[in-house]
């Protein structure tokens, strides 16, 4: 009987942690709704300013924005620059305009 009980409770164990260690829902979607070509103002630190962006990709939390060579289509293209979307403080989108 005690083996029976000690097997049920090693199984137990077994399923709690693989149910634990799944990814998060997090990162297997596209965070805040996010969608490419969109413009966004990002803020790194409320208390500073911040910059422009428009997206050019979503990665497993991660996001690029387009630089002004691929904006305008002059020149090479440019180092690409990804922000984790984690270490982001604030992101405003503008009003629809119609």
């Amino acid at each position: 009987m005690r083996t029976v009980f000690a097997a049920a409770v090693v199984v137990m164990c077994a399923l709690m942690g693989a149910a634990g260690s799944r990814t998060s829902a997090q990162s297997q979607s596209t965070p805040a709704g996010i969608t490419l070509g969109e413009k966004l103002t990002i803020y790194f630190d409320r208390a500073h300013s911040g910059f422009l962006c428009t997206v050019a990709d979503v990665r497993g939390g991660f996001l690029r924005c387009k630089d002004e060579a691929e904006v305008t289509g002059f020149g090479r293209r440019s180092t690409e620059h990804w922000y984790n979307l984690q270490k982001i403080d604030q992101i405003d989108r503008p009003a629809r305009q119609e």
